[in-house]
């Protein structure tokens, strides 16, 4: 009788440990997921924000860990738990354009990073990652964010118009006060001439980039942000002074056609 107790009671005993092993796996893989979306979602807003703030895409994730402002991700799983690839230049006919992925996957069922990008996963089509003309993760085990930099040209061109039109409108201001526009240089570098080129930066006396821009400038009375000397690529923002009643300002978007050419967008006030 008694070796037949000890046999339930062993037998018992070890179906109760492997239930708690097993809730210890599960309360494991629980966690381990929440973080794996954690680093997903902020390496996303990162990668997202980079790219409409300064048309910046990364490389590869040293690029983008090392990049100022992102230390909070120095913590991030990434090598195990992340995966992140872009593209080289694409174009579909109308546009180039760049595709970025921050992807996570399954550890039990994960698939390689080329099987992932490779042509096989792509939901929408033929070809791979790096290759197709539209591209979407098919491997449900897996969650990806994608961009095509395609999808924010028309939203790029836009706020570029609207940048200008209010630069050119705190020149109007300045005309209706003067009666003429300013055309003097800074540092008392003389006048400009008419048909004189010159970017709005160096009007701002101001020799940084894009992402160094912060705080209020002025030429001539008329004031100055970094929406009036940068596009929101990086570019500079470039004033043609015609004559003392005709300027023009224009820049380059950072949008590129499908043979290459650059957008430009341009905004000028005669008032000869």
């Amino acid at each position: 009788m008694l070796p037949i107790f000890v046999m339930i009671l062993f037998i018992w005993v070890h179906l109760v440990a492997n239930n708690i092993a097993d809730q210890y796996m599960d309360v494991c893989r629980y966690y381990k997921e929440q973080n794996r979306q954690a680093d997903h979602a902020r390496i996303t807003q990162v990668v997202k924000e980079a790219y409409r703030a300064h048309g910046t895409i990364y490389a590869d994730f040293n690029d983008l860990k090392t990049d100022a402002g992102n230390e909070h991700l120095d913590g991030a799983d990434i090598d195990s738990n992340i995966g992140y690839a872009v593209t080289g230049a694409l174009d579909d006919g109308t546009w180039e354009f760049q595709r970025v992925v921050v992807y996570a996957q399954n550890p039990r069922f994960g698939l390689t990073d080329t099987d992932f990008l490779g042509a096989d996963n792509n939901r929408l089509g033929t070809g791979s990652f790096t290759t197709a003309e539209s591209w979407q993760c098919n491997d449900n085990n897996s969650f990806a964010w994608i961009m095509d930099t395609r999808q924010e040209n028309l939203k790029k061109i836009i706020a570029t118009q609207k940048n200008l039109k209010q630069t050119i409108t705190k020149f109007v201001h300045y005309y209706n006060a003067n009666g003429e526009f300013p055309r003097a240089k800074p540092g008392g570098a003389g006048d400009l001439t008419d048909g004189e080129t010159i970017t709005m930066k160096e009007l701002a006396n101001f020799a940084g980039t894009a992402v160094e821009c912060a705080g209020n400038y002025h030429w001539e009375g008329v004031p100055l942000s970094s929406l009036d000397l940068f596009s929101l690529d990086g570019n500079d923002i470039v004033l043609t002074y015609m004559n003392a009643n005709y300027i023009r300002i224009e820049v380059g978007t950072g949008v590129n056609t499908a043979s290459g050419d650059e957008i430009v967008i341009a905004n000028f006030i005669n008032l000869n």
